[in-house]
């Protein structure tokens, strides 16, 4: 498991050999979860090669990646599902059948002889979901001893925290990689279309599609084939002999029917090493190989392949790359051989053309048509001759006549109408048998017929009507004839349909060179959409046109541009008009949905507009046709032109619509350019404002300081509303607000808190999706936190290890939108920000931790100076004992004598009141001198279990008269069911009283005095007395000797300064501590730790 993470492959392999060797398995498989109750096939230890071969062969595919899909009941679901380890001997009852084959199974256990399996789950933590089993085959029936269980389970654990960092990792690094792929793909299709996008040619096409190909994928050799029929041909080639272009192959080979049928790529990692490839130019040196079919619909029309000498050198992204340019060029391809066809079809055309010289002395098509009916009327010699064209009238096929004073006849009506419906000859011999009732011709009843179709392919264009009063007139002679003139009319009429194309492209291109001249001009949108709506006007000679813009949200229209005839009879008010088009749904209107999504114009009524639109111009103008060009792109509309006529009122002819389509579809590539425009400009502006944001938030190492420097720089450079960073409170599932800024920031409080179960931000913290809306009143997350309507919201996670720690919000006011610039540079930024967090919480942490041992040095110097402070009480200790025997017999007689010589003085003898003042002050050394024995004679208290409570308890009531004399008011807190240390009753008792005189002498002008007892467990468990006064404090300067045998800070004759001494060394004797904190003018609190009995 040391392997590193860059081959998540390898570190499983690795996991699953060493689970197997150590276990003493046969064999071990592991699975990981892909979706409920299907596991995947990762890695494998212990099969060998020849029975890998064999389980493949039953799969039809590789055992690596192979899926098994859970049963409820088996011992492998137990284990997945119950997250312990489980263990089979009656497999074949069990659940491990592969998806697509049951023998699997069953021949891996008979190839191996095994008898039992041994099911490991992966779990990081008993509460998360299996990541997956680890399968262990073993060749005994003996279940796995308790160690081996043990042992496994522990090594699972590691186990399962490196197939999660594995997943983790090959998670990361497909996204990488699928973005790295989509931009080399949309690159690689903007360099193929550019490439091919200037050539026409078959040829020259093929020539420059491989070429652009070979620049995006390496190869060595490289060749592209069409398909004519069942073989395929060489077109063009790459580093290879010039001469093999030309050559065929047939169809019959394995990989090119498999390409054929699939339409998919395929590759070979050796090509030396596989018979099903045949055609591979220079195959003796190619050894990796890939090809791909070129396919235009549902039709392959060819191939391209490239070879590699390098073996193993293509995989499943170059095959994708290859297909995508293989689409491209398949189009680019098409359309070469569409307009060779055509060129081919004009050049016939031209020589049927000089053929029929006589009659085609014309390129209109009309006065064409009439010369040929003239012609063969004269020189047919049939009695009757009409020349039928095809004609829509009415949105109807019908036939006219040419030059002849006879009625249109509908498509697939009488003879004439069943031939031109049908595309071939027929006839009829006599009109007075069976047989479609004869149309009239003139005054002679017409008896015979022959009707042959004029055929453009499979077009019909017209029909040639030879007519006849005698039955039976016509022979399969001049069908044959009829047929070759047709087909020579067919040729003739047909160039001078292109011709009249052609010379309208002509025009058209004029035109559109003219305006994209004038749109070039200028640099302002504005001015191009004004500039092409004014030249569209004039172009196509219309009173009116309007050049409307969809807005981002594509539902309504904003008015971009317009332009009105100067003999203009009328004045729009702009003013409304604009006020109209944002009250206007796109929607609401069929006919303009309908343009929209087609793409082409259409001319409809003006009444089919509807709604405002249709009121504003009824009750202003005059108008009754309008037409509806789209600006569209691709397979994109971004706006719509709208056309009018007011003055002359007549219908839009075909140039009108042709020309205006496009000029439509120029001012949609002007328009998508100025926006690609504004785009790079929007994100050169917020990639400064990140740089900006990133060098800020990088001087500073406080997480608060780095937040809000952030929503400052964020406010500074974009004039949001409300940008704000809210923290998760897991304990509390909230999330807090850290930092706000913007006009809108004085609606929410300091410190504001909102529930991670609601609301748009609440929704980013669970999903640990960015989610964005440009209208928050319709989004069904959105939660209203102040009384200002807000219009759009972004809100984007910040994570730290995969983990949501807070979210970054950005409100605009209503009418303001959300680009996609700025969501990708706040996303970049909510990282930037999250890194930056880190590093101040990594700073914080280091701090704190600077000062936990800056503390912890201090405690060791506390327990120095106790060391010192019970080696000094040692010292005075044994002082004491010596001095206090020695001065304790004088003042026994000393005391003893003044109250013998008080006894014999009168009462009002003078000196009485000096023998008075002897005894006081003898009795006063003599209770020095006992608490110096005390002191001295601390050999160790003889302790029981005592209640302290109870101890305590009636030390305090000893106290309460004296406390109530000096003002002094006694508050007690005894913890209840507190356990029982052991104590010495009396020595404890002479603690609490020197603590409470203590407390009692320091407020001197009353106060409160708090007794309170609890359990205090510390380095094992204990509980604590805390002796608590409101007097004046000690100073810090006394603060290490109040402890010291004979100190004092009280007047000379109130006290001995041996008080805390005493108790220092009693409560040390009883294997406890005490403690003191004091603040100057606030009070001073004694604690005293006892250990509980064990």
């Amino acid at each position: 498991m040391g392997q590193r993470l860059e081959d998540p492959p390898a570190v499983l392999r690795i996991l699953t050999e060493g689970i197997r060797r150590v276990l003493g398995a046969e064999f071990s498989v592991l699975l990981v979860t892909v979706e409920p109750s299907v596991l995947e096939v990762r890695a494998t230890s212990g099969i060998a090669p020849d029975h890998l071969a064999a389980l493949d062969k039953i799969l039809g595919r590789s055992l690596i990646g192979a899926r098994l899909v859970l049963r409820p009941d088996g011992a492998l679901a137990r284990a997945y599902f119950e997250r312990n380890d489980t263990f089979a001997t009656e497999w074949r009852d069990d659940e491990t059948s592969f998806v697509g084959s049951v023998a699997v199974r069953d021949t891996l256990y008979q190839l191996l002889n095994l008898q039992g399996q041994w099911n490991l789950p992966l779990v990081i933590s008993p509460v998360e979901e299996s990541l997956g089993v680890i399968v262990l085959g073993r060749a005994m029936r003996e279940p796995p001893t308790d160690d081996d269980r043990a042992f496994a389970s522990a090594f699972m654990a590691q186990a399962a925290v490196a197939v999660k960092n594995a997943q983790l990792y090959e998670g990361e690094r497909l996204r990488r990689k699928m973005e790295q792929r989509q931009r080399s793909l949309a690159e690689a299709q903007q360099q193929v279309t550019a490439t091919v996008g200037i050539a026409f040619e078959l040829p020259e096409v093929a020539a420059r599609v491989l070429s652009a190909i070979v620049k995006l994928i390496p190869c060595d050799t490289a060749s592209l084939f069409l398909r004519y029929g069942d073989v395929m041909r060489v077109c063009t080639v790459h580093n290879l002999p010039a001469d093999i272009i030309g050559a065929e192959y047939v169809l019959a080979w394995p990989l090119a029917e498999q390409m054929m049928m699939t339409r998919a790529p395929v590759w070979l990692d050796n090509v030396q090493a596989d018979t099903r490839v045949v055609a591979v130019p220079d195959a003796e040196r190619v050894r990796g190989w890939l090809a791909a079919p070129l396919v235009v619909g549902e039709r392959t029309i060819g191939q391209v392949s490239l070879g590699s000498m390098t073996v193993g050198c293509y995989g499943e992204d170059d095959a994708e790359l290859l297909e995508m340019l293989a689409r491209q060029a398949a189009l680019a391809l098409e359309n070469a051989q569409l307009y060779s066809e055509a060129t081919r079809r004009l050049q016939q055309m031209a020589t049927l053309n000089e053929i029929s010289s006589a009659a085609l002395t014309t390129l209109d098509f009309d006065e064409m048509a009439r010369r040929l009916g003239i012609a063969l009327r004269r020189t047919l010699k049939y009695e009757s001759l009409i020349l039928w064209m095809a004609t829509d009238s009415g949105g109807q096929l019908t036939l006219r006549p040419v030059d002849a004073d006879v009625a249109l006849i509908p498509w697939g009506q009488g003879l004439v109408g069943q031939t031109a419906a049908q595309g071939r000859s027929l006839s009829m011999n006599d009109s007075r048998q069976n047989g479609p009732e004869p149309e009239s011709s003139g005054q002679a009843v017409v008896r015979s017929q022959l009707c042959v179709p004029i055929r453009i392919g499979e077009r019909v264009i017209g029909v040639i009507d030879a007519r006849s009063h005698r039955p039976s007139s016509f022979n399969d002679a001049d069908v044959h004839l009829l047929s070759i003139v047709a087909g020579q009319l067919a040729g003739a009429l047909e160039n001078a349909r292109l011709y009249a194309a052609e010379r309208r492209r002509s025009e058209e291109t004029l035109v559109l060179l003219d305006v994209a001249e004038a749109i070039s001009s200028s640099y302002d949108l504005a001015d191009m959409l004004s500039t092409g709506a004014q030249r569209t006007a004039q172009l196509c000679r219309v009173d009116m046109c309007l050049v409307l813009l969809l807005t981002d949200d594509e539902t309504r229209f904003q008015l971009a541009g317009r332009a009105l005839a100067a003999e203009t009879e009328f004045s729009l008010d702009w003013i409304a008009f604009n006020n109209l088009l944002q009250q206007f749904d796109v929607s609401d209107n069929p006919r303009m949905m309908e343009t929209l999504a087609v793409g082409q114009p259409r001319v409809v009524a003006a009444s089919e507009l509807a709604g405002p639109l249709w009121q504003f111009f009824s009750s202003r103008t005059p108008l009754n046709l309008l037409m509806l060009v789209p600006l569209r792109l691709s397979d994109h509309s971004l706006g719509m032109m709208i056309l009018g006529n007011y003055r002359t009122g007549h219908e839009f002819d075909a140039r009108q619509v042709s020309l205006a389509a496009a000029i439509g579809r120029q001012l949609a590539v002007a328009v998508d350019a100025e926006r690609l425009r504004e785009m790079e400009l929007e994100r050169a502006a917020y990639l400064g404002m990140l740089y900006q944001v990133s060098r800020s938030i990088s001087v500073t190492l406080d997480p608060d300081e780095v937040l809000r420097t952030a929503v400052r720089e964020i406010v500074a450079h974009s004039p949001y509303s409300l940008a704000a960073v809210l923290l998760v409170d897991e304990e509390k599932g909230e999330l807090q607000q850290r930092a706000a800024a913007g006009s809108r920031v004085h609606l929410i409080p300091t410190g504001y808190r909102h529930p991670i179960s609601s609301g748009i931000i609440g929704y980013v913290a669970r999903s640990g999706q960015m989610h964005v809306t440009n209208d928050v009143e319709s989004d069904p997350h959105f939660v209203r936190v102040h009384d200002v309507q807000s219009g759009a919201e972004l809100a984007v996670p910040l994570k730290r290890e995969g983990k949501v720690i807070g979210v970054l919000n950005l409100e605009k006011p209503v009418g303001e939108r959300f680009v996609e610039s700025e969501i990708m540079a706040m996303e970049t930024l909510a990282g930037q920000m999250a890194a930056a967090l880190e590093n101040a919480y990594l700073y914080a942490h280091t701090r704190q931790t600077v000062q936990e041992l800056s503390h912890s040095l201090e405690q060791l110097k506390q327990a120095q100076a106790q060391l010192i402070q019970s080696a000094k009480l040692a010292a005075v200790g044994q002082l004491a004992a010596g001095v206090a025997h020695e001065i304790n017999n004088p003042l026994t007689t000393i005391a003893g004598f003044s109250e013998l010589l008080l006894g014999d003085l009168p009462p009002d003898s003078a000196m009485r009141s000096d023998l008075t003042l002897i005894r006081r002050e003898a009795q006063r050394a003599r209770d020095v001198v006992r608490r110096l024995l005390d002191f001295a004679r601390q050999t160790g208290p003889h302790s029981e279990p005592a209640d302290m409570n109870d101890v305590v308890r009636e030390t305090v009531t000893l106290m309460r008269n004296a406390a109530a004399t000096k003002h002094a008011r006694v508050v007690e807190d005894y913890g209840r069911d507190i356990p029982w240390p052991r104590l010495d009753v009396n020595q404890f008792k002479q603690v609490v009283l020197n603590l409470l005189n203590n407390a009692m002498q320091a407020m001197p002008k009353g106060g409160v005095l708090t007794v309170t007892t609890e359990i205090c467990n510390r380095d094992r468990p204990g509980v604590c007395l805390h002796v608590t006064d409101t007097g004046m404090g000690i100073p810090a300067e006394n603060m290490e000797r109040i402890f010291d045998p004979f100190f004092t800070t009280k007047p000379t004759g109130e006290g001995t300064g041996l008080g805390l001494a005493v108790s220092y060394g009693i409560v040390r004797e009883h294997g406890g501590k005490i403690e003191v904190r004091s603040v100057l003018n606030q009070g001073t609190t004694f604690t005293v730790w006892l250990p509980v009995v064990g």
